[in-house]
């Protein structure tokens, strides 16, 4: 699962993040969900403080990099689909539909989607980005071991089958883990069109993003975007995202500490947020194919082996869900 963790405060019309964990020793950290406390209104700039550093990029590729890169990444990439209650909920993607044996995926794109220059996005764009993501050392490469990239195709403009290595009959759950689309033959990833709702308009990395609102995106005429601008600040202290954020200086500040959260869930001023359980942090258990029983030929089926070539050689265990139905 990619995605950012926590429960949020609200600070005014700010928002604070923090990551949260039950203890059976001490009560729950009384929080509510993420919805909004009024009717929405347009225009006007948020400004949200997120966790960062100086080796931040502007790169699609490496948009899992920080907090704040996979913010940025998912205002100006827009991705086939999300999770939602635990169930894929297509945006950039229409359908998602296996055949009989789960071996090749069919995906339909909805209509009218366009790039931030004014291209088309066609399910060429899409194939040419689930390939990319997965010959690249990206955590979305992972989740694509088993696509075999190259036997997969478009069928029209709007229509790819996308080809597996075997049966997994939860791929579309896969496909709704942050695949971001950007255009085909694209070069420079750091600057890719994005097809999501804001084009970056200014970054310094270490320090902050500027980005406004696209007047053309696909979902204007029923809501769209709402602000005109959001600008992202790199804070690398959570103590200090907390103090601007009570301070005025953001209106948002996410990736706090629980016991941040715990010590100011009476305060009045603020406004407690969890992120659904489908965004929290998951756990990885891995096996060492260097070690019995691993190193058995077979045993390995499923292998997702490590991008760096310093590194052990690792793979991922499989994940069986019910008889006969497995996912690695």
């Amino acid at each position: 699962m990619l995605g950012l963790v926590g429960a949020g405060v609200v600070l005014g019309s700010g928002l604070l993040t923090a990551c949260s964990s039950g203890s059976s020793a001490r009560a729950p950290l009384a929080t509510q969900s993420p919805t909004a406390s009024a009717p929405p209104r347009r225009g006007g700039k948020l400004r949200a403080a997120f966790a960062g550093s100086s080796a931040e990029s502007t790169s699609v590729l490496q948009a899992t990099g920080s907090a704040i890169d996979y913010v940025r990444a998912r205002l100006i990439w827009d991705t086939l689909g999300e999770i939602e209650g635990s169930a894929p909920v297509w945006r950039l993607a229409e359908s998602v539909e296996p055949n009989a044996d789960a071996t090749r995926w069919t995906v339909r794109l909805r209509d009218g989607a366009t790039f931030s220059d004014g291209r088309k996005l066609t399910a060429q764009d899409v194939l040419f980005s689930l390939r990319a993501l997965a010959s690249s050392p990206t955590v979305q490469s992972g989740l694509l071991g088993g696509l075999d990239a190259g036997a997969s195709a478009v069928r029209d403009p709007r229509t790819l089958e996308l080809q597996l290595q075997g049966p997994d009959g939860f791929f579309d759950l896969v496909l709704a883990q942050s695949m971001f689309v950007f255009p085909d033959g694209t070069t420079d990833v750091a600057h890719a069109p994005g097809s999501g709702p804001f084009v970056l308009e200014s970054w310094t990395a270490g320090s902050s993003s500027l980005l406004t609102a696209r007047t053309d995106y696909r979902g204007s005429a029923n809501g769209g975007p709402y602000l005109d601008q959001i600008e992202l600040l790199s804070v690398a202290d959570a103590g200090a995202r907390l103090n601007g954020l009570k301070a005025g200086q953001f209106d948002y500040a996410g990736g706090l500490t629980l016991t941040t959260a715990r010590a100011e869930a009476q305060n009045q001023a603020l406004r407690i947020l969890t992120a659904p359980q489908e965004l929290w942090s998951e756990l990885a258990f891995t096996m060492n194919l260097g070690t019995d029983p691993f190193a058995k030929p077979g045993r390995s089926r499923c292998s997702r082996w490590s991008s760096r070539p310093a590194a052990p050689r690792f793979a991922t265990a499989c994940l069986r869900r019910g008889p006969g139905r497995r996912r690695c």
